[in-house]
């Protein structure tokens, strides 16, 4: 969406297709005039992906859409092989996974499938490109490696009063040593390493803070692990808070703090 957000309108005329018809980025297409197409389906296969599929070619047509970009796996098939019928001129796929459980089988076979179909095909790292040449075949010309990217003013500093508020809201008292990590929490991130590297630091740092931002299905094994931690060092945890930080797709808002200064949180993102 920041990249829609982005480009010179004068030049480029943008619009989004998506597979539900609501979601936390639709407010945000909408302020910026984006004109966002929705086709509603609950399975790639079958009679009433055949008929979105059919749509989805005639609006392509209609709308002369010169570029395609899809965003993950799922995407990548179905809009592949539908802007290939319709005569897309450039057809861009995405890989943003490298070691990772999902896709799997079919899915996994088929995305293979969809990046030798397309004209190019974006790897969020180098790695992760040189598995689609390695793994899928496809040859190296067509592979572009473009990293994740923040907002410049991401990295623009904080007065004072912001940054004691900030770490008001968290938590954490001015002057602690802050360790953070913004990530979902899947196995693949590993997040328990950094958890118990934190726990062997704390008698050499004793004010060190963990601020982990994230959500996702390891939520509840990092909480036990968290806790096991805090308890091997004879202190129990002090309360359990339910909070929300923002609106995001994926992760559960929530905030766990404890004596041992762990504390989770979520923001809106995508990964």
């Amino acid at each position: 969406v920041r990249t829609a957000e982005r480009l010179d309108k004068r030049r480029f005329a943008v619009e989004v297709l998506c597979i539900r018809a609501d979601g936390p980025l639709m407010a945000r297409y909408a302020a910026a005039g984006i004109r966002v197409h929705a086709f509603p389906m609950t399975s790639l296969w079958g009679g009433s992906a055949f008929r979105q599929g059919l749509r989805l070619m005639r609006l392509l047509r209609q709308r002369r859409i010169e570029v395609v970009h899809s965003h993950d796996a799922y995407t990548s098939v179905y809009a592949t092989f539908w802007a290939r019928l319709a005569g897309v001129r450039g057809i861009i796929v995405s890989r943003r996974w490298w070691d990772f459980p999902e896709p799997v089988g079919p899915m996994l076979r088929a995305n293979g499938v969809a990046y030798r179909f397309a004209h190019a095909v974006i790897g969020n790292s180098p790695r992760v490109a040189q598995l689609v040449v390695t793994e899928s075949g496809v040859p190296s010309s067509r592979v572009v490696t473009i990293p994740n990217f923040l907002d410049p003013q991401t990295f623009e500093p904080i007065g004072p009063a912001d940054r004691e508020r900030i770490l008001g809201e968290l938590g954490v008292p001015l002057g602690a040593f802050v360790v953070g990590i913004v990530a979902r929490l899947h196995a693949v991130k590993d997040h328990g390493s950094l958890f118990r590297a934190v726990a062997s630091l704390r008698e050499t740092i004793p004010d060190l803070h963990l601020v982990v931002v994230g959500g996702g299905p390891e939520r509840s094994a990092l909480g036990a692990l968290a806790e096991s931690l805090v308890r091997r060092r004879g202190v129990v945890p002090q309360r359990v808070i339910s909070t929300v930080c923002a609106s995001t797709n994926r992760a559960a808002p929530w905030t766990w703090v404890t004596p041992f200064r762990f504390r989770f949180s979520s923001i809106s993102f995508h990964c």
